[in-house]
């Protein structure tokens, strides 16, 4: 009779790595399948990302995206580095609209996120490390568009540094709105603060 314990293959699901099915993780399984649209995406400079200054920590700076079209939040390696964060061995399946299901061997890291007013403050137990979070962020001719001029938002960001998923929605959630015309730029405020989203027109001009 075949011993049947010899011939199991070890679980790959995370911090398991007994002699049985990955499939008994099925929802772990499911949950490690992350899909990001921002990742590897930078067509047009000319278009505003909904980009806000937030405090890691309490104690560091940095721009974080708005991303609603993932479904995980990501940190850089950099800031991870530079704040000497406590990490997790992380594993995920990441699919991109360059990449279909990229199995990626990475960390993650657990951050505090305040708002720079003070206001609210937003726990993120899971956020992924990986090199880089590509976002341009164009000049904002804010003479040229009315409904922007009281609008608080960051002018000319840098570096981001911080991608805020659908796992943290609360953060995506909008508060407020300000329209102006067709095809113009949209502002939005979130418990984060004031974004600006949209085509701009002439940008750098």
């Amino acid at each position: 009779m075949r011993d049947k314990g010899k011939n199991e293959r070890v679980c790959e699901a995370r911090n398991c790595g007994r002699k049985h099915s990955t499939l008994l993780h099925l929802d772990d399984f499911i949950s490690n399948n992350i899909v990001c649209s921002s990742s590897g995406v930078n067509v047009s400079k000319n278009v505003c990302m909904p980009v806000v200054p937030v405090i890691i920590n309490q104690s560091e700076r940095v721009y974080a995206l708005l991303d609603t079209a993932s479904n995980t939040s990501f940190c850089t390696k950099s800031l991870v580095e530079r704040m000497n964060l406590q990490r997790t061995a992380e594993a995920y399946n990441l699919s991109t609209v360059s990449n279909h299901d990229q199995r990626v061997e990475s960390q993650s890291v657990k951050l505090t996120v305040d708002a720079v007013n003070g206001q609210d403050c937003l726990d993120m137990p899971r956020v992924c490390v990986v090199d880089n979070i590509p976002c341009d962020f164009p000049h904002v001719p804010i003479e040229k568009y009315p409904h922007l001029a009281d609008v608080s938002f960051s002018r000319a960001p840098a570096r981001v540094e911080l991608l805020i998923g659908q796992d943290n929605s609360e953060a995506l959630v909008p508060l407020e709105v300000r329209r102006g015309k067709a095809g113009e730029p949209f502002a939005m405020r979130t418990m984060m603060g004031w974004t600006v989203n949209g085509q701009v027109s002439n940008a750098g001009g």
